[in-house]
């Protein structure tokens, strides 16, 4: 494990600690803390990810597959990641209504997405049986 990795768990502990904390007198704060916090993981993460991002790339590119498909594949990724991190900050705000309709929201943006994928099964699978 590297200690990039072991800074980031100090301190997102650190920070659930003084939330913790803070709840008891001033909750607005312990939301807020739990909010930039929630903010700067989600910001180390993006930048972890980005040369995993760049593989997929080009492999597909390699493959000689349709790169629709990588991308499709990559927003729903981001989709799914976002989601659950506005999710999860809803709930921790007391707010769990909320967080399940964004929840929701996430697997209809997932299904929207991946129509394209599913339509293009289908024509393969026409192609496949009409022999």
């Amino acid at each position: 494990m590297n200690v990039e990795l072991l800074a980031l768990i100090g301190g997102a502990l650190t920070a659930m600690l003084i939330a913790v904390a803070l709840r008891e007198v001033q909750r607005e704060y312990a939301v807020l803390l739990s909010l930039c916090c929630a903010a700067a993981l989600m910001i180390w993460a993006v930048g972890t990810i980005r040369p995993v991002v760049e593989q997929i790339g080009t492999l597909v590119e390699s493959t000689g597959l349709d790169p629709q498909y990588s991308g499709i594949l990559l927003k729903a990724l981001g989709i799914a990641l976002c989601t659950q991190l506005a999710c999860d900050a809803c709930k921790d705000a007391g707010e769990s209504a909320i967080g399940d309709k964004i929840e929701f929201c996430g697997r209809a943006a997932l299904a929207a997405l991946s129509l394209p994928l599913f339509l293009e099964i289908l024509s393969l699978a026409q192609k496949i049986f009409a022999v």
